[in-house]
């Protein structure tokens, strides 16, 4: 009774809320003009660009109030957010949801909108644009049923209180091995919806079918730890007729939610799929590396603060280690809080706890606000408990400097006093710096990180609490004991036209069979550790990995993107049968996806 009266009192309470919609895609255009614009524009934005993914009404409100607001839009800024408010377009028109009003971007009258809400709502509707030409049928009707009628979706409806886009997917990529008659093959296509209902209850599902043929290198990770990266349970064929090659991985992925506003600002999401933290290309904190997880979402934000708690149900291992049974099951819960005292500068505090239970969910973590070592304390369990801090600083409208440091465990007279390199100093730092515009060449965008971390961090002496999902890391797809630097260039020279050069060079020590090196964060830290005292980064089998891609890509319409690249990848050992190099040239087209990579 108690819970039919808690999802009752939910229900009415989600009705009388304004929402701001469903997320953009990780790593997708859409998200990395959002990113830009947060530091071009210089001012308060409604989304702390650390939480991703951003929600997609937050994300045209801003591109509104800078356009409003803003006299140093490139003409290429503009078709930026032109690709925004197409692929965003339920916040637009006569039937929109309602743009979200935004305080203190105006550095004309701080504190206060740009505009009036209602001025503001007239132009998010003249934004909205049609095709040309749409694909309709029965044109005589009152009513024809028209395919790609705005430039972005194949179906979409739209009335005052019910929104609806349907899209399909599509990604496909050959490529060939530079060296020999190798062939990789990315064969993906599904189906993405999503809508809203009284612009209180917003709903996104997506379905990918994906068969895939990767270099050694991917094939000989998924054979160690019996996962394969980003996926669930997949089949492996020694030989497709189809495309007439062996060692492909077949999969189905799919990831959904529904998603309420309890109050002007609290939101809850309810859902299958994956989130990050940070403002990298990796975080140490929590990445999308691992597949999809289970998960309970609330975002408190108010004044400059976004509170996030997140609670998840994860796989134990995957299902190539359980076979003809239920997976094992294992939990996380974590908060993240993120501060804003200006728009210029944000700090972030982060923790999480790992467990697994016989019964279920610890309930006592899902206390929104006290730190979880007290509760791990009050329950006398040795639970594996996480904290980050992270920082972010615009400067100049064109360069932002973020970092990040996770404690899994450390001593203090150990680190500062003794310095003797104790093993379970266990931690990891990231420093990353982004210039947009870089040189006064607009569109031309660099950034550079570099990520640390020690031997035997993320694990635990309980191996069913280790910092991962379905045997996949959910940080930092290297696991512990490495250095990497990373290097990216992109550049825009028109609104269809893109550039993008990578270069990541790591440094790491790996495991035996026999001995562990604190590298494989799968592995309890007291199943046959190799040091105590003296443990650094790169103790082990020292390798070190070299990758490089290039890419080339022209969008013949929204979403539709036609591309050619370059792979190369080398890896040195101290055994030599770990070597490894691939070298690849490929072409491919992309709908409504955003590009895949195996970047390790």
């Amino acid at each position: 009774m108690k819970q039919l009266f808690f999802f009752c009192a939910f229900f009415f309470v989600a009705h009388l809320a304004k929402a701001q919609g469903s997320g953009v895609f990780l790593h997708s255009r859409a998200e990395y003009i959002a990113q830009r614009l947060a530091i071009k524009g210089n001012s308060l934005s409604p989304y702390h660009s650390a939480i991703r993914p951003y929600l997609r009404g937050d994300v045209v409100s801003y591109a509104l109030q800078l356009e409003l607001d803003s006299t140093r839009l490139t003409p290429l800024d503009r078709a930026d957010l032109r690709y925004l408010y197409n692929d965003n377009d339920e916040w637009l028109g006569k039937y929109g949801n309602g743009i979200p009003l935004l305080y203190g971007v105006s550095k004309k009258h701080p504190g206060e909108p740009v505009v009036q809400d209602s001025a503001l709502q007239a132009f998010a509707a003249g934004k909205k644009q049609f095709s040309h030409r749409p694909f309709c049928l029965f044109k005589k009707s009152a009513k024809p049923f028209c395919l790609y009628s705005t430039p972005a979706n194949l179906y979409e409806i739209n009335q005052e209180h019910f929104h609806l886009r349907v899209n399909p997917i599509l990604n496909f990529r050959m490529d060939f091995d530079t060296r020999d008659t190798q062939r990789y093959v990315i064969n993906q296509r599904g189906i993405v919806l999503r809508g809203d209902i009284d612009n209180r209850l917003f709903f996104h599902t997506r379905i990918l079918e994906n068969q895939m043929r990767f270099p050694d290198y991917v094939r000989y990770r998924e054979e160690q730890h019996k996962a394969l990266p980003g996926a669930g349970f997949h089949k492996y064929e020694a030989y497709s007729k189809l495309f007439k090659t062996d060692s492909l991985y077949d999969y189905l992925l799919s990831d959904g939610y529904i998603a309420f506003q309890l109050s002007p600002h609290i939101g809850m999401q309810l859902g299958h799929g994956r989130n990050f933290i940070g403002e990298g290309y990796r975080s140490l904190l929590l990445s999308d590396f691992a597949t999809d997880y289970f998960y309970l979402k609330f975002n408190w934000r108010v004044w400059k603060l976004h509170y996030q708690n997140l609670f998840a149900e994860m796989a134990l291992e995957s299902v190539r280690e359980s076979p003809e049974r239920v997976i094992p099951k294992k939990y996380m819960a974590a908060h993240y809080l993120s501060y804003e005292p200006v728009p210029q500068l944000s700090l972030g505090f982060y923790e999480a706890v790992v467990f697994s239970r016989p019964t279920g969910f610890e309930l006592q973590y899902l206390n929104p606000v006290i730190l979880y070592r007290t509760v791990e304390h009050l329950l006398g369990s040795p639970d594996n408990v996480l904290i980050g801090l992270t920082a972010r600083y615009n400067f100049k409208r064109h360069v932002q400097f973020y970092s990040q440091l996770m404690l899994d465990e450390f001593v203090f007279e150990e680190l500062f006093i003794k310095k003797r390199k104790w093993w379970a100093n266990k931690y990891g730092i990231q420093l990353g710096l982004k210039y947009i515009d870089a040189f006064g060449i607009d569109h031309l965008d660099l950034q550079v990180e570099a990520n640390w971390v020690r031997p035997y961090t993320y694990t635990h002496f309980d191996s069913t609490a280790t910092y991962s999902h379905y045997s996949q890391p959910l940080a930092h797809p290297l696991g512990a004991n490495f250095i990497e630097y990373i290097g990216i260039l992109r550049y825009q020279p028109s609104a269809r036209w893109f550039f993008k050069a990578r270069v990541m060079r790591a440094v790491y020590g790996e495991d035996t069979a026999d001995e562990n090196w604190g590298s494989d964060i799968l592995t309890s830290y007291y199943n046959n550790r190799q040091v105590t005292e003296g443990s650094v980064i790169g103790q082990g089998i020292r390798g070190q990995t070299l990758l490089a891609g290039l890419e080339v890509a022209y969008e013949l319409r929204h979403n539709l993107t036609l591309e050619a690249d370059w792979f190369y990848r080398k890896k040195i050992s101290a055994l030599p049968e770990r070597n490894e190099l691939v070298s690849y040239v490929g072409l491919g087209v992309r709908l409504n996806v955003a590009r895949f990579y195996m970047d390790y």
